[in-house]
């Protein structure tokens, strides 16, 4: 099961997850009662999973089918018409090009504050030390 380590991408799902019923709405596919509770619904579950990372549980196998489970819990069947359309591949493509646009600017900063880079395979006593200036 990979929801503990899918945990890391659980505003990322739901973040995705909110574009893709308002395409859904636009094309016609999702009515304006169900488009605003699927909404409704993602937004509830965002803000308790922000609030309350232990929210974030569950016998779910990944963190899709732990926010699909949620979301049709709160609004019915209208939730599952979210994935209209959207096949798993392209959920975790998504979820994966968000969080890591959401991460980056903290991966460039340790990496600037950092030592210089090393080799995978280097052992310790290998890399290059690094001599740090006061500016």
């Amino acid at each position: 099961m990979s929801l503990a380590f899918d945990r890391q991408l659980f505003e990322d799902d739901v973040t995705g997850s909110l574009a893709w019923a308002e395409a859904l709405a636009r094309a016609g596919v999702l009515s304006p009662a169900d488009a605003a509770a699927v909404a409704g619904g993602l937004r509830e579950i965002l803000d308790l999973g922000r609030r309350d990372p232990a929210f974030v549980n569950g016998p779910d196998e990944d963190i899709h089918a732990f926010v699909e489970r949620q979301l049709v819990e709160q609004i019915g069947e209208a939730g599952k018409r979210l994935h209209t359309g959207r096949s798993r591949n392209e959920q975790v493509s998504l979820d994966l090009r968000l969080y890591l646009k959401r991460r980056a600017p903290l991966i460039v900063e340790r990496l600037n504050g950092s030592s210089p880079p090393w080799r995978p395979g280097q052992r310790p006593a290998e890399r290059p030390r690094c001599r740090r200036t006061r500016t």
